[in-house]
């Protein structure tokens, strides 16, 4: 056989072997491989921490890199927030540093990784993000805690290994009292994943089964307290009107606005104190009868018209008589000086140029 047929003859062979050597990660689409997290809790409150994703890229949602999503901002009871530090250490791509940059959200910060005007050519990558952050411990009455999403909710594709470890500083790592850590999408209470502890007292963390998009790892690690710096009254208060400084000045501004109506009110606006309380028995001058009933109804009715036909018989300008329900009203002589002005209307109005009119009594 010649040469040449053997190496005709060999070259499917080789193909065959070359397509079993070479994983198929054009075939598995996008996903992250592995995601792990080295989390270090400082003596001082604060954290470092370094994560380490492996991609498989094909230029869908992997063009020139990838983003992460960290939440700096949280909402608490009564429209209070709490506010988080976050700055990025360093950020490498295949063990080189990597373009960057940072884009504010509604409640914290993306880091976009890439080159605007380099596109990445299909393949594995790996990104190792370095970050630090402060506040995100939790100080309660018996015990201190770390409670930390490791990879985020926010990925459009899966993981296949989520993995975390976390170092406390060493005095904290001798007392521990308990791991916890929960899988699936945001508030999901699935617990696949295993914890341990080295002989050096790191706890590490690993998810059981891959994580679906959106899925995520959270982890919970509880340590006796005392052994990292917890935040003073002060501190706390400094913090709360830094974070909430909008919220303040805004709540100030309404008690300063009702202090002002206050004082106004106390100065100009009260009622004066009440004197002496004389009654009298008859009306003042100025009233007839008609009108101290319309004050003291708040309104016409017919007692008020009666009222005011009385008075004008009192005051010698009309007479009444009365004869089987029915009553005659009879003009003494042309209105004077002392008829009040509703005598004077209505005795133009009923008369006109009569001397007299019957009226009947309204049942």
């Amino acid at each position: 056989m010649s040469i040449f047929r053997k190496f005709f003859l060999s070259i499917p062979l080789f193909l065959s072997v070359l397509s079993l050597a070479l994983p198929a990660y054009g075939l598995a689409g996008e996903k992250i491989l592995s995601f792990h997290s080295d989390i270090q809790v400082n003596a001082d409150g604060t954290m470092t921490v370094r994560e380490t994703i492996q991609v498989i890229a094909e230029g869908n949602h992997i063009k020139r890199g990838i983003s992460r999503d960290f939440p700096t901002v949280y909402h608490q009871k009564y429209g209070l927030v709490k506010k988080t530090g976050f700055r990025v250490l360093e950020v490498l791509r295949d063990g080189k540093k990597e373009s960057y940059h940072l884009e504010s959200q509604s409640n914290g910060e993306r880091v976009y990784i890439g080159d605007k005007n380099h596109f990445l050519s299909n393949g594995v990558y790996t990104y190792q993000i370095s970050y630090y952050t402060d506040r995100q411990l939790g100080f309660f009455e018996e015990f201190d805690e770390l409670y930390w999403n490791v990879t985020g909710n926010g990925w459009a594709f899966p993981i296949d290994r989520a993995t975390a470890s976390v170092y406390l500083p060493v005095e904290a790592r001798n007392h521990i009292y308990a791991t916890d850590g929960y899988t699936g999408p945001e508030g999901s209470k699935e617990k696949d994943y295993r914890a341990s502890k080295d002989h050096r007292n790191i706890i590490h963390f690993a998810a059981t089964r891959p994580l679906a998009a959106s899925e995520g790892l959270t982890v919970a690690v509880r340590w006796a307290k005392g052994h990292i710096a917890e935040p003073g009254p002060a501190e706390r208060r400094a913090r709360f009107f830094r974070d909430n400084i909008s919220l303040v000045l805004g709540s100030g501004g309404l008690v300063l606005v009702f202090i002002y109506y206050f004082i106004a009110w106390f100065i100009a606006g009260r009622d004066p104190r009440r004197g002496t309380i004389i009654p009298h028995y008859t009306p003042p001058d100025n009233l007839s009868p008609a009108s101290m009933r319309y004050i003291t109804r708040m309104g016409f009715d017919h007692e008020t018209f009666a009222a005011a036909l009385v008075n004008m018989a009192v005051q010698g300008h009309l007479s009444i008589n009365e004869m089987d329900g029915e009553y005659s009203l009879s003009k003494l002589g042309p209105p004077g000086k002392t008829l009040s002005p509703e005598g004077q209307k209505i005795s133009e109005k009923l008369f006109g140029s009569k001397q007299s009119i019957t009226i009947e009594q309204s049942q």
